[in-house]
């Protein structure tokens, strides 16, 4: 306990005094007052002695509170540590593994098989592996691994994969003790656990409107806008949609008069051919437009909500600037722009089965794996759908499937699916959606 505090206490104590001596060798002008004197100081000596009292009491009880708070943090930190450098030590030895190759998620799982740490998903009670030595934990005096001076008692590991990925989950026990010698030297302990998941990176042809391999037919008649701002009917939202992107990987072919607009960008990364075979090479005033959005790529609306038509223009050949409204052979370029467009669409389904592996076929037990956490619906509009191997053979039935069996469509569906939506009544997508057919 710091001196200084107690002697504050001792300093008040003996001004009280003073100040009760002074009082008691005034003249007295009468017995009432004289009396009156000797109880008020009294009175200030007592209130002042249980206030120095209680601020002792209380200065110890803080004391020894932020001395259990401490402990209390310095094990919770260890554990944590451990668990930390745990994971960053399996990271650190896969990437030596892969020697520089992109890693891929069966990569990892075959690196973990290697390191005796197996899949245990389908396990109930999963046993972990004792990871202090392997992690590099130091021994302390009395021979435990140990954070700094706090003891870990565990750090284990385990594995469970899911679909498209696999968790790594880490969890440590740390303990300590306050060292006191003047009273009780008591133990702390704390048990952290840490779920690291060990995953693909979002692939970034999710941010685009449309990305196809080709465009044909598509572009008759087509109107690409952000579905946020197509609906929106308050005027303190104009002006706050972003441009929208839209790319065609490796070909697109155009009729001579289309009747489309994008509301953004178009990307175009292979063939651009008119519906005569040959390329496109003037693109002004031409029936296909982009709509006018600002320097910051926010389309700009009248006051009505409506855009404005724009020309589309290529970007310069060799190094086109960002936010241009269209890109032509874009793979070629010696520096592209902000906007990254895909060469290729990644698979959804990851080859599961090790006798199939490598046969570019989705067998029903990849299908499953994959859609299991499907948690999504599709309504609105007319949703037809016809059960599997069911073939459609009559007027009657296709007109059935055309005007909609279904109000609303499960996450996983099996069978054929017809969707037809409109402006007042269109097709809603909300989440992840299965459909095998």
């Amino acid at each position: 306990m710091p001196r200084y505090r107690i002697t504050s206490v001792q300093y008040a104590c003996q001004y009280a005094c003073r100040q009760a001596r002074s009082l008691i060798r005034q003249p007295r002008p009468s017995s009432h007052r004289s009396g009156s004197a000797i109880i008020l100081v009294v009175t200030m000596v007592a209130t002042l002695s249980v206030l120095a009292m209680a601020m002792f009491s209380a200065m110890l009880d803080t004391a020894k509170w932020t001395s259990y708070q401490l402990n209390d943090f310095r094990v919770a930190v260890a554990a944590e540590s451990a668990t930390t450098l745990a994971a960053n030590r399996i990271w650190s030895q896969f990437k030596t593994f892969m020697a520089g190759d992109s890693p891929q998620i069966e990569d990892y799982r075959a690196f973990m098989d290697g390191l005796g740490i197996p899949d245990q998903s389908a396990v109930a009670v999963p046993a972990g592996m004792d990871y202090r030595a392997l992690a590099g934990l130091p021994l302390n005096d009395h021979g435990e691994r140990a954070v700094g001076t706090v003891d870990i008692d565990l750090l284990d590991i385990h594995r469970e994969d899911q679909p498209t990925s696999s968790l790594l989950v880490v969890t440590a026990t740390a303990t300590a003790r306050d060292g006191a010698v003047d009273g009780p030297n008591r133990e702390y302990a704390e048990t952290v656990r840490q779920v690291f998941v060990i995953e693909p990176p979002d692939w970034e042809g999710l941010n685009f409107a449309l990305l196809t391999n080709n465009i044909n037919c598509l572009m008759c008649h087509m109107e690409v806008d952000r579905a946020t701002r197509f609906y929106n009917t308050d005027e303190e939202n104009y002006n706050e949609s972003r441009r929208v992107k839209m790319a065609s990987i490796e070909s697109f072919h155009l009729r001579e008069d289309p009747e489309s607009w994008i509301a953004g960008t178009l990307f175009l990364g292979g063939d651009t051919l008119g519906d005569d075979g040959t390329p496109i090479t003037n693109w002004l005033g031409m029936n296909l437009k982009s709509r006018e959005y600002d320097p910051s790529g926010f389309l700009v609306e009248d006051i009505w909500g409506d855009l404005t038509p724009t020309d589309l223009v290529p970007g310069d050949p060799v190094t086109p600037g960002p936010l241009e409204n269209l890109y032509v052979d874009y793979y070629s370029y010696a520096e592209a722009p902000s906007d990254y467009v895909p060469n290729q669409f990644p698979s959804p389904f990851t080859e599961t089965d090790p006798a199939l592996t490598g046969n570019r076929v989705v067998d029903p037990e990849e299908f499953l794996a994959a859609v299991a956490n499907s948690n999504g619906t599709i309504s609105g509009g007319s949703i037809g759908l016809s059960p599997p191997g069911q073939t459609v053979t009559t007027d009657d039935e296709l007109e059935d499937l055309i005007d909609g069996t279904e109000t609303i469509l499960s996450p996983i569906t099996m069978g054929n699916v017809y969707l037809h939506g409109t402006e007042d009544d269109p097709i809603i997508l909300n989440g992840d959606v299965a459909i095998d057919g």
